[in-house]
């Protein structure tokens, strides 16, 4: 299932859906569940990423703020895992 949106930011049924795919916070470790997270790009809009489900990952408020002040970046690998 493929799902996108025009828009930047991921709401609604987008949002859900990349929220549906991991239970917790996508960065190794970190056991904050996905519902008490942020979902963002992987590759970022700036980047030319998609706002589409496959392009979204859940990352709780430390690690989300953690990647843009260290400029980390994520990969997201064939067998799915990040």
């Amino acid at each position: 299932i493929s799902m996108t949106s025009r828009q930047r930011f991921f709401r609604g049924a987008l949002r859900d859906a990349v929220l549906l795919q991991a239970t917790r916070c996508t960065h190794p470790g970190c056991t904050v569940t996905s519902s008490r997270c942020a979902v963002d790009h992987e590759t970022p809009s700036s980047h030319d990423g998609a706002t589409s489900a496959d392009n979204g990952g859940g990352a709780c408020h430390h690690h989300n703020h953690w990647r843009y002040t260290a400029r980390a970046t994520i990969r997201r690998h064939a067998d799915g895992r990040i």
